[in-house]
């Protein structure tokens, strides 16, 4: 998967795309939010600081609260959720823009959701969400995300990859 996801986002980027990433961390300390804090912090760092303002706009408290700019302060749910996919939205007005989500098998719930709503209020910008996950942790009956990642798959284009074969792995 990290050869096919590295390999598009290569051509993403001679097409004139901008790629942003944040990748989830099996890990009881990771933050909430945590790969879209990246995608975020990216996001601040690839673009100059009036057109962050500009795409930030009223948005910027929730985002500042996100970015962990503002402590001890909380933000509602779908003012977060609508702030980051305006931001990515604006951007993607002035250039083509890839966001690649990976590893959400090892996602939490709040980052899963934020995934749904700017998938789905950003079908017609110019804004590819790439996700990626193993397939064999997310369909284990237990898997605790599996209720929150199936309803997500089921709507998107999904690119199932098997392992080589013996002749594979001996050409490679």
């Amino acid at each position: 998967k990290t050869t096919l996801v590295t390999g598009g986002v290569e051509e993403a980027r001679r097409q004139g795309a901008l790629v942003l990433n944040g990748s989830c961390w099996q890990s009881d300390s990771a933050p909430g939010y945590w790969p879209w804090v990246q995608v975020m912090r990216g996001l601040r760092r690839a673009v100059a600081p009036e057109e962050w303002s500009a795409v930030t706009g009223d948005a910027g408290a929730a985002l500042r609260v996100l970015l962990g700019e503002v402590v001890g302060q909380s933000t509602d749910a779908f003012e977060l959720f609508d702030s980051v996919t305006t931001a990515l939205v604006s951007v993607s007005h002035t250039r083509p823009l890839v966001v690649v989500l990976d590893d959400l098998h090892w996602a939490d719930p709040a980052s899963l959701r934020l995934l749904e709503f700017a998938a789905q209020h950003t079908w017609f910008e110019r804004l590819l969400v790439i996700g990626t996950y193993r397939d064999v942790e997310v369909e284990s009956p237990d898997h605790p995300l599996r209720p929150l990642l199936l309803p997500l798959l089921a709507r998107a284009t999904t690119v199932s990859l098997t392992g080589l074969s013996e002749q594979e792995v001996g050409a490679l």
